[in-house]
């Protein structure tokens, strides 16, 4: 799971990708980093970077997803976020999205 950015002097839409196959599926801990600002001071961000930073225990993604809306609101609250369920390989409706979906309808996401 990351967050990325749609890019720099841009629209500031902030996308959660790469969330898995459900909410309750365990995801592995991640490490503090440094924090790359490039996005907030008019540079180009890079789609293939993490832009969460601090480190994270072993939880399940659904309380990942959790600390990333918690992340956002903290250090970029402005804006939307989105949330990107399908690759390019998918077509329809995956099994992923429909275990999904009721959680993040439940977070306010359409």
């Amino acid at each position: 799971m990351r967050i990325t950015f749609h890019g720099g002097e841009c629209c500031g839409v902030k996308s959660i990708t790469d969330l898995g196959k459900d909410p309750n599926s365990k995801v592995w801990p991640l490490p503090k980093t440094s924090r790359n600002n490039a996005d907030k001071h008019g540079g180009t961000v890079r789609s293939d970077w993490n832009f969460f930073t601090d480190e994270a225990p072993t939880e399940t993604a659904g309380e990942r997803f959790d600390r990333f809306l918690r992340f956002l609101e903290e250090h970029r609250p402005g804006g939307i976020v989105e949330v990107i369920l399908t690759d390019s390989a998918c077509m329809g409706e995956s099994w992923s999205q429909m275990k999904w979906a009721p959680f993040l309808e439940e977070r306010g996401f359409k």
